[in-house]
């Protein structure tokens, strides 16, 4: 057997499975989810359109396992593949590496290296196996889906709570290229040390601005986990060297990263104008 890891794997914490199936269930297939579902996997069938998939589940296809996929597929199954593959997958195959007895359902892996390629931040997983009917296959199945899982969200936080957090909140892409990718996410778990010459803002308000957009899309190859590239908001701690007169101060600001609810600055740190109000 053959496994090619994806670029990203995230951490085991739930087992919720979505098997997403382009051709008809047969006996092999069945056999395997049943199997799956004897050690603890929840499995959701889905077939043609896929837009109820859950989000914190991994997408299984096990359509080359009894047939090639690829060579026949449909133009609608093909928009649809194209789309699960942005979601993130994990595509079992039979006989199409090493040694090869189905050398059409080889396609799959040379389409998924390409996304690979072309998008590192896309979780796709390619596995062939043996035989589809093999007593391991099961155990490699499992095996490669455990690698891959994704956390289950434990908490959530509303836009308006972001400044009780005892850390900093930082607005981030998470994968480049779609906006859906955009999460809040904590910097550190304890608050960050300040540096003897900064001042650190407690962000009001921040810009958003073209450039922001164009690095979440992927456009623009810039640091992805700092956006905002000004903003307005109250001194809330001065570092060693800064005169502690300046807290409470408010103050606009130039550095990225300004879409968080604090922001440690080093310059370009000034008074805010009266007439303005934030």
């Amino acid at each position: 057997m053959s496994a090619a890891r994806p670029a990203h794997a995230e951490a085991i914490l739930n087992r919720k499975l979505d098997v997403v199936r382009f051709l008809a269930s047969t006996p092999a297939t069945k056999q395997l989810e049943d199997s799956l579902k004897q050690i603890g996997w929840e499995i959701t069938e889905n077939e043609a359109s896929f837009d109820s998939l859950n989000s914190n589940s991994i997408v299984l296809i096990m359509d080359d396992l009894t047939s090639a996929l690829l060579p026949t597929i449909a133009e609608n199954q093909w928009e649809s593949l194209k789309a699960l593959t942005q979601v993130g997958a994990s595509w079992v195959t039979e006989g199409s590496q090493l040694d090869v007895t189905k050398p059409d359902r080889a396609m799959a892996h040379g389409l998924l290296r390409t996304v690979r390629a072309e998008d590192p931040s896309v979780s796709v997983t390619t596995l062939d196996v043996e035989s589809a009917s093999s007593s391991r296959t099961m155990g490699a199945v499992n095996t490669i889906l455990k690698s891959i899982q994704r956390p289950a969200p434990t908490t959530h936080v509303d836009n308006e709570d972001l400044h009780e957090a005892e850390t900093t909140i930082r607005l981030q892409c998470e994968r480049l290229g779609t906006i859906d990718s955009l999460c809040y996410s904590e910097v550190d778990s304890a608050e960050l040390p300040l540096p003897e010459v900064c001042v650190e803002v407690e962000i009001a308000t921040a810009g958003l601005n073209l450039k922001d957009i164009a690095i979440t899309m992927g456009i623009i190859p810039e640091n992805q986990h700092l956006l905002g590239l000004e903003g307005a908001g109250n001194i809330r701690r001065v570092g060693a060297s800064v005169s502690e007169s300046q807290l409470g101060n408010e103050s606009l600001s130039s550095k990225r990263g300004h879409l968080a609810t604090e922001s440690l600055q080093l310059q370009n740190v000034h008074m805010q104008p009266r007439q303005y109000v934030f």
